[in-house]
């Protein structure tokens, strides 16, 4: 009898385990499907009811797509002379519980060189994606407040550089007016940024990113009898990477910034007429960063190291106040 119970109980966790295997398997199917992808039709993609069936909506270019399910029903079409084959896939329409089928011979996953930056600025919605909440800096001065149709709604001034927290950002970058999306030259992308979603003063707006900077490191430190804050910052300019850019020859880096006494500064060249702000290089044709920092009285010493394709170098820098904070390059080696 008992060894009849232990068959039993043997053979019911022996299916328990094959349905939760293939509860789990199926789940893994339907996962594989959900796929992201970029609509690459210039007039915009038709989203049926069913394959070859009634028109419930219309993906704008280069909007995100999400498709849930594929079918096994092919189509071919003749544009502009070429003709494209692909299936019709289910996909999901943005962020309602809503879905129907499109053509996927118009959507494509490689946006940096399927999709036109310029039609993107001109034509693509302003769909901003969430990103985990990360302190910011807004810059000072009078800045423009967009709408989510990046339209300008009103203006705010800034007497100093301020805190924000940073909500999202847009999946592309774009020109700061619709008008210079048609670039006269490469270097005209250099001033194309995200726009950014951000709290300040307990008021959720949206800013052209060139005035938003992210900071990825704040250190405290001990200057002179008192405590300032080391900070290392980014804003959400057009940044090098993909073809465009390489031609362009747009720089994109950190910022290092000084907080002391509550206020914001960024740290400029004291042999530059100007305003050159103390900046490190990060991208693919080299990089560099601050180590072994000392502080001795009222100055600030460190060590910056350099990594480029063609070698390595490295130079000091001594900061410190002089109407504002100021920094000296010296000892500057390249190998």
């Amino acid at each position: 009898m008992k060894y009849r119970t232990n068959t039993i109980l043997i053979l019911l966790l022996s299916i328990s385990f094959w349905n939760f295997k293939l509860i789990k398997e199926k789940i893994n199917k339907d996962q594989e499907y959900r796929e992201t992808r970029f609509v690459t039709a210039k007039s915009g993609l038709l989203c049926r009811d069913k394959p070859h069936g009634k028109v419930i909506h219309k993906f704008a270019y280069g909007t995100e797509v999400e498709i849930i399910t594929t079918t096994n029903q092919e189509l071919t079409i003749t544009d502009e002379g070429k003709k494209i084959s692909g299936y019709w896939v289910k996909v999901k329409i943005g962020n309602t519980n809503k879905s129907g089928y499109v053509f996927n011979g118009f959507l494509t996953s490689d946006t940096h060189f399927d999709l036109d930056v310029e039609k993107i600025a001109e034509l693509t919605p302003a769909n901003f994606n969430k990103i985990e909440k990360t302190k910011g800096l807004l810059l000072k001065g009078t800045h423009n407040v967009y709408d989510n149709d990046l339209n300008v709604i009103e203006q705010i001034h800034l007497n100093s550089i301020s805190d924000v927290e940073i909500l999202s950002i847009t999946k592309f970058e774009r020109p700061k007016k619709r008008a210079e999306a048609k670039r006269k030259k490469w270097q005209d992308y250099c001033k194309w940024a995200n726009y950014v979603k951000i709290i300040y003063n307990n008021r959720e707006l949206i800013i052209f990113g060139e005035n938003v900077y992210k900071i990825t490191s704040n250190k405290k430190k001990k200057f002179n009898n008192s405590i300032i804050n080391f900070l290392i910052a980014d804003n959400f300019l057009k940044k090098t990477g993909t073809l465009t850019e390489e031609l362009s020859g747009c720089f994109c880096g950190e910022y290092f910034l000084i907080k002391s006494e509550g206020n914001y500064s960024f740290v400029y060249d004291n042999n530059y007429k100007g305003k050159s702000s103390l900046f490190f290089l990060q991208n693919e044709y080299g990089s560099a960063g601050m180590h072994n920092t000392i502080i001795k009285k009222d100055t600030i010493f460190s060590e910056v190291s350099q990594s480029f394709q063609e070698g390595t170098g490295k130079y000091r820098l001594k900061i410190f106040k002089n109407n504002g904070w100021k920094f000296i390059e010296y000892d500057k080696v390249r190998n």
